[in-house]
């Protein structure tokens, strides 16, 4: 079954080339909002796609397919954003700054905020990841 389930996501991937995130934005609010994850960069071997949906000021849904055996992520330190991550399919060990550790399987959630995740890695030991994050930056919230 674990197969099965990169091989879809490979599929899902195929365009993209090796070494390279493709980071798509949906703006349904029509507004000139910078959305947060456009201050991402990410580092692999692998290869892996985010889609990003602006559903409120302040509030971002991002859809995560990566098939990598590791995936590094830089970001501004934001301790007003927060991030509920859910884990649909694979398995991700992902050290965040100060020795934090989150372990995540299919079914699994954490949340954490975006200051924590700054400078992190990703390991996938089954070389695969598809999960959901829904993003709350308060300070635009606090304003609405």
């Amino acid at each position: 079954m674990r197969e099965e389930y990169g091989a879809v996501i490979a599929e899902n991937l195929r365009a993209i080339p090796n070494g390279t995130f493709e980071i798509k934005r949906y703006n349904a609010l029509n507004t000139n909002t910078e959305f947060y994850l456009d201050k991402i960069t990410t580092h692999t071997k692998g290869k892996g796609k985010i889609e990003v949906f602006l559903v409120f000021p302040g509030i971002e849904v991002s859809f995560h397919s990566y098939l990598a055996d590791r995936v590094n992520f830089h970001h501004e330190a934001v301790s007003s954003i927060l991030e509920i991550s859910h884990c649909k399919t694979g398995r991700i060990g992902w050290n965040m700054r100060n020795d934090v550790a989150i372990y995540l399987g299919a079914g699994d959630l954490c949340l954490h905020t975006m200051e924590c995740c700054a400078d992190s890695e990703m390991i996938l030991p089954l070389g695969y990841y598809e999960g959901v994050a829904v993003t709350f930056d308060l300070k635009v919230l606090e304003q609405k």
